[in-house]
């Protein structure tokens, strides 16, 4: 039987990203729409990079809509 650990998804939902982050979804919605965190679309879903995020955290990344 394997006993590694399961590895986490790269890939973030709002709600995920609003945990990761310590705030609250519609924070995230915001930030989204004035494009003030990294994010992506899948058709009609948004979703987050976790090292994106991770990097945005750090004051890696000067333009997030990047």
């Amino acid at each position: 039987m394997d006993a590694s650990p399961i590895k986490e998804s790269r890939w973030m939902t709002v709600n995920e990203v609003a945990e990761y982050l310590r705030v609250e979804p519609g924070t995230i919605r915001q930030w989204v729409k004035f494009r003030r965190i990294p994010y992506g679309k899948a058709r009609t879903l948004t979703r987050f990079d976790r090292e994106q995020i991770d990097a945005w955290v750090r004051g890696e990344l000067t333009d997030p809509a990047a």
